[in-house]
């Protein structure tokens, strides 16, 4: 209610209505998320999730690949392991924020149905946030190592004169 009177009044004065949108995770509390751990249809392949490269000395799962998460305050690594699933999700933020698996297309249906209710409610648009994140390599490699150093960039610079 509170939200259609806003879109109105807004609407009636010609201003359009943005909201935030971020369709790239979500809660590990969501009953999807949730789902997913338990291989449960259609929720199984809702989320990224990979199987370990092995074990490291200490016998703990080594994540698939070394991509690294944005934020994150369990450390550096996008991927987080599920003991119940004993596999790796990923999360591209905190191991809280589980990445949807974009590439699904139940997924972007779900997604689809979500943006419709809020139009139906009167948005107009949306501002899509962490974009560069919605998308993954399907083959999950590991990202190239990039010597950004100064000094490289000096060198290269020099050298090409």
């Amino acid at each position: 209610k509170d939200l259609k009177e806003l879109t109105t009044a807004y609407h009636s004065k010609g201003i359009k209505v943005l909201t935030d949108h971020v369709i790239n995770h979500c809660s590990m509390e969501h009953p999807w998320f949730k789902k997913s751990i338990k291989k449960e249809e259609p929720y199984t392949d809702f989320f990224v999730w990979a199987d370990s490269k092995g074990v490291d000395n200490n016998g703990k799962p080594i994540p698939p690949n070394n991509w690294p998460s944005t934020w994150d305050s369990s450390g550096s690594s996008a991927w987080h392991w599920n003991e119940e699933r004993q596999q790796f999700y990923m999360h591209s933020f905190d191991y809280t924020m589980p990445n949807l698996n974009i590439n699904n297309t139940k997924v972007q249906d779900e997604l689809l149905k979500i943006s419709k209710y809020w139009f139906d409610l009167g948005i107009d648009g949306f501002r899509l946030d962490g974009t560069c994140h919605y998308g993954h390599d399907p083959y999950l490699r590991d990202n190239p190592y990039v010597d950004n150093s100064i000094e490289r960039v000096l060198d290269k610079n020099i050298v090409n004169g």
